[in-house]
């Protein structure tokens, strides 16, 4: 029973601090052109150039090949997890 709340406490507070730090980019009414090589990639990378993101977290193994794009770092969820404990 602890755990659940512990974990629904973690949750709450992460969705928080996302909130909290996110800025909301509207999504464009047409692809968006950033000459990746997955078309569908471009609307997720396009809106994070575009909203300066500082990096890119995704699970997507097509983006996480590219490691970079546009000076923006790409991430997996564990490689940020570390990037986070490190700054």
């Amino acid at each position: 029973m602890r755990f659940r709340i512990l974990c629904r406490l973690v949750h709450t507070g992460v969705i928080e601090l996302l909130c909290s730090q996110a800025l909301v980019i509207p999504e464009p009414e047409f692809p968006p052109t950033v000459g990746e090589h997955d078309p569908d990639d471009e609307w997720v990378i396009a809106p994070a150039l575009r909203g300066k993101a500082d990096v890119l977290v995704t699970g997507d193994k097509d983006m996480l090949v590219l490691k970079r794009v546009g000076g923006m770092p790409i991430y997996n969820p564990r490689a940020f997890w570390e990037y986070l404990k490190k700054t």
